[in-house]
C-alpha cells in the first residue's frame, strides 16, 4: 500500500503482504496501528514500512509489524531513507530471514526520536536489531532489543552517525552464537551520547 498523502492512517484490521506492507512517500504522514499486525515478506524478502526519500514529519506508532517466516535476505521491519524530524514510537518489531535481517534501519536521516519499541531480531547471519547510518541527532530511548543470530549479530549499530543520544535502553545478544555477537557497536561515529542503557 502506498502512503502518497500528508493525513494521519489507522489500521483497522490486521494486513499483510508477500513483500513490503507500506510505502510512505509524502511527508506530514502519521500511520497508527492501533496494535494491530503488519505482516510482510511472506514471499521470502520484504519490507514492513519503508519511508522516504526526502521526506519530514513522518510518524509511525502503535504497530506490530512481523516478518512471516524465517525465508529471504535483506528483510526490514521499519526503513527509512532521507527522513527527518519523524517519530517511531511504541512499535513491536519481529523480523526474520538468512542473511541481512533489520529491525529498524534509518539511512541518511536525523532529527529521529525513536523511542518505547519492542524489536526482536534474528537470522543466520548479519543481524542487525537496530542500524542508524550516515545521519545525525537521533533520540534513541527507552528501546528493547533483542537480537539473535549465527553470527555478526548486533543489538545497535551506529555507522558514520553523530550527535545521537543513546539512553536508557535495554539490549540483548545473549541468545545469539558464534562470532561477532554485540550489543552496541560504534563504527566511524562521533560525539554521540550513550548512556544508563543494559
Amino acid at each position: 500500500t502506498n502512503l502518497t498523502s500528508a493525513d494521519t492512517y489507522t489500521l483497522t484490521t490486521n494486513v499483510s503482504a508477500a513483500n513490503t506492507c507500506f510505502n510512505i512517500t509524502a511527508s506530514h504522514i502519521i500511520l497508527d496501528c492501533l496494535g494491530y499486525n503488519i505482516s510482510y515478506g511472506s514471499g521470502g524478502t520484504g519490507v514492513g514500512i519503508i519511508a522516504g526519500p526526502s521526506l519530514i514529519n513522518v510518524t509511525i506508532k502503535n504497530c506490530v509489524v512481523v516478518k512471516s517466516g524465517n525465508t529471504g535476505s535483506d528483510n526490514y521491519g521499519i526503513k527509512f531513507t532521507s527522513v527527518s524530524n519523524s517519530t517511531i514510537l511504541n512499535n513491536t518489531i519481529i523480523t526474520n530471514g538468512t542473511s541481512g535481517n533489520y529491525g529498524i534501519f534509518t539511512t541518511s536521516s536525523g532529527n529521529n526520536t525513536i523511542g518505547g519499541n519492542t524489536v526482536y531480531s534474528a537470522g543466520t547471519s548479519n543481524v542487525y536489531n537496530t542500524l542508524l547510518e550516515y545521519g545525525s541527532n537521533t533520540l534513541f530511548e527507552n528501546n528493547t532489543l533483542l537480537a539473535r543470530g549465527t553470527s555478526s549479530t548486533y543489538g545497535l549499530y551506529l555507522s558514520q552517525t553523530a550527535l545521537n543520544k543513546i539512553y536508557r535502553n535495554t539490549i540483548n545478544t545473549s541468545l545469539a552464537i558464534g562470532t561477532t555477537n554485540l550489543g552496541i557497536y560504534v563504527s566511524s561515529s562521533s560525539k554521540n551520547l550513550i548512556d544508563h542503557n543494559t
